[in-house]
């Protein structure tokens, strides 16, 4: 389980690389830096999304998931 300090972090992450993406757009960086940036941006959405249905997965009843 993800502890509120570790969400708050990789929230953290996710608007720092959303911010770097704009900022190359806005500056009009070479294509292959904002798509690296993108690719940063998407891996930490990916794993916040990722380790949040674990989570959930982990936490709820068995007989929710099956319809008991």
């Amino acid at each position: 389980m993800w502890s509120e300090d570790d969400l708050t972090y990789k929230l953290g992450e996710i608007v720092k690389a959303s911010a770097h993406v704009w900022w190359c757009e806005h500056e009009g960086a070479p294509a292959h830096v904002i798509s690296e940036h993108e690719h940063l941006l998407q891996a930490s959405v990916t794993k916040v999304k990722s380790s949040a249905a674990i989570d959930w997965l982990v936490t709820v009843p068995h007989c929710h998931l099956y319809g008991q």
